[in-house]
């Protein structure tokens, strides 16, 4: 719901303001093509029976979001239109609406037999859901076959509260509320994911006490496949270098001793011939290089290990990498970065744990913020009960129901998970609080109160909500109230009161008002004369503003019938003057 930041008091000055300044009609039930132009205050509707005064309460009922039936439609080709023109200059309303410059709302239904309505505000197509939710905030209408807002349990609590001026401790309360059950849910969450985790704890403990036991490094599978290649061929290698050592320096006519004589020979010969002092020299370097290589394969024949031991664990060692690879679809590399990911998700898991215990610290604290707002909500709703009660009563008994009864109830739920306990019984908390708030009913002494909806009678039903409305009057933004069959089963100075209390609530709320008495329609800021004609076999509903001198003519039918007597026109007169 709306609403503005200032009181209803405030916002209007003791006058009505927000209000329905012309309802547009076309091709609706009886109706052709029909223009109400309303006023502020208490708009009367009235007409002998059977004319139609209803079916335009019903039509300004489709433009808010009633449902379109089929009797509705007034031709099967031609489109059912009902258009509502809204003065909200006043009214804080959804973003989603947005009012004109000139502070107008503008809402139009239009809908062919067969096919789905089209709706709009100010030129804006919505949802009929959306329309109906806007249209309870902004007229209410009383009446049988009528959407009627104080039927709906719901709203109840909503009209206690706001008498009670407990919005602000609500509002609080729901605030609190629905950030525990976010954190509620946050906690669950966790919970749950961990529980999953917690399952897989032992599994992934076991991958990765398989991998810290391989104990991977960077590299490693590389140096060990180089160091099982020279295990492997040591014993040959060892008879190769043997085999050159042997070949260069220890065997009979070597390649040494060879050397060593081609020197002593290429000597003597240089010592002839100096021109050969640089082959000497060359030779000289070969038979050197040549000690070195012997020298050289020497020491490395020496170094040579041979260890079946250290191949077999190398090749135990290459083995488990190649069997865990394979177990998880990975390489050297990707092992290594699997075994630091085993290691964040069994380590996160104890973190959540950790955050866990903060948060249900959290919600302890925050749930007994809760619990103390719900009791000190419910503890304010019990000590406005009586109040509220007695100020309706006392409206009620104007309009000849003295002994009708309301009776507020604040029915809890059960709930043995319930966040709030009383006397060893837990409740359930919701966003209202700790209780729902349902009005009773009862007209007669001795009678059980019963739910508002399960009450028969129109009229009687249209007094309580007058009644309810009038207290409600300053905390109910709702700026548009409807009431048909008010007047069924009263006259005389009961409906004498009903028509003053129509005309004062009218100072601070629009009011359109079906009546068929003129003790109420004399009262009227202004006054609608609904009529029937026939026109080429078809009925049609009509209907016209009157001036002073047609309101004393309405009147008087009203007063005497059929046979208008001059008397009955000066009583009629009367009557309007009586109210100026």
């Amino acid at each position: 719901m709306f609403h503005s930041s200032r009181s209803f008091a405030e916002r209007c000055a003791g006058e009505a303001c927000a209000m329905l300044e012309r309802l547009r009609i076309r091709n609706f039930a009886l109706i052709d093509a029909v223009e109400l132009n309303l006023s502020k205050g208490l708009n009367v509707l009235t007409g002998e029976t059977g004319t139609g005064k209803s079916i335009l309460l019903g039509a300004l009922s489709v433009v808010l979001g009633e449902r379109i039936t089929d009797e509705l439609f007034r031709s099967d080709k031609d489109p059912l239109e009902v258009e509502a023109s809204f003065s909200v200059d006043d009214l804080k309303l959804p973003d989603w609406v947005g009012a004109d410059q000139e502070g107008v709302l503008l809402i139009l239904r239009s809908a062919l037999k067969g096919k789905r309505a089209a709706n709009f505000v100010n030129q804006r197509q919505t949802t009929q859901s959306a329309l109906s939710k806007l249209g309870d905030d902004l007229v209410d209408i009383h009446g049988q076959h009528q959407h009627q807002l104080l039927l709906k349990p719901a709203t109840h609590g909503r009209f206690f509260d706001a008498y009670g001026e407990l919005e602000e401790l609500k509002e609080r309360y729901a605030a609190k509320f629905n950030d525990y059950h976010k954190l509620l849910d946050g906690i669950k969450r966790l919970k749950r994911d961990l529980a999953q985790r917690r399952e897989q704890r032992d599994f992934l403990a076991f991958q990765l006490s398989e991998i810290a036991k391989l104990d991977p490094k960077p590299g490693e599978v590389a140096e060990l496949k180089r160091e099982q290649e020279l295990l492997a061929s040591a014993e040959r290698r060892e008879k190769m270098a043997s085999r050159l050592i042997e070949l260069v320096s220890e065997k009979e006519a070597s390649i040494l001793e060879g050397l060593a004589l081609a020197t002593q020979m290429l000597k003597d010969l240089a010592a002839l011939d100096p021109s050969l002092q640089e082959t000497l020299k060359t030779l000289t370097e070969a038979e050197v290089a040549t000690d070195e290589v012997w020298r050289t394969l020497v020491r490395y024949r020496s170094s040579i290990e041979y260890s079946p031991q250290r191949l077999e664990e190398i090749n135990e060692r290459l083995f488990a990498f190649e069997k865990l690879w394979r177990k998880h679809n990975v390489d050297e590399q990707g092992l290594v970065r699997l075994r630091a990911d085993l290691e964040t998700k069994l380590s996160s898991i104890e973190l959540d744990a950790e955050e866990i215990a903060e948060l249900e610290k959290e919600e302890a604290r925050l749930r007994a913020e809760v619990v103390g707002l719900a009791r000190e909500l419910s503890e304010a709703r019990e000590k406005t009960r009586e109040e509220f009660q007695r100020a309706v009563e006392n409206q009620l008994e104007g309009f000849a129901m003295p002994k009708a009864r309301l009776a507020v109830e604040f029915p809890r739920s059960n709930d043995p998970d319930g966040l709030y306990e009383e006397n060893g019984v837990r409740y359930r908390l919701a966003e209202n609080g700790l209780e729902e708030t349902q009005f009773l009913f009862s007209a007669n002494p001795g009678e059980t109160p019963k739910p508002l909806a399960r009450i028969a009678s129109g009229g009687e039903l249209s007094r309580i909500m007058l009644a309810l409305k009038t207290v409600l009057v300053d905390s109910d933004q709702v700026p548009v109230l409807v009431f048909d069959e008010i007047d069924v089963g009263i006259g005389g100075r009961t409906a004498e009161t009903v028509g003053k209390r129509l005309k004062e609530l009218g100072k601070r709320k629009q009011i359109l008002l079906v009546t068929h008495l003129p003790q109420i329609a004399r009262y009227a800021d202004r006054h609608f004369r609904v009529t029937k004609e026939v026109r080429k076999g078809r009925t049609l509903t009509r209907i016209k503003a009157l001036d002073r001198k047609g309101r004393v003519e309405e009147l008087a039918r009203m007063l005497g019938g059929e046979e208008i007597t001059d008397t009955v026109r000066a009583h009629a007169k009367e009557l309007i003057e009586g109210t100026e």
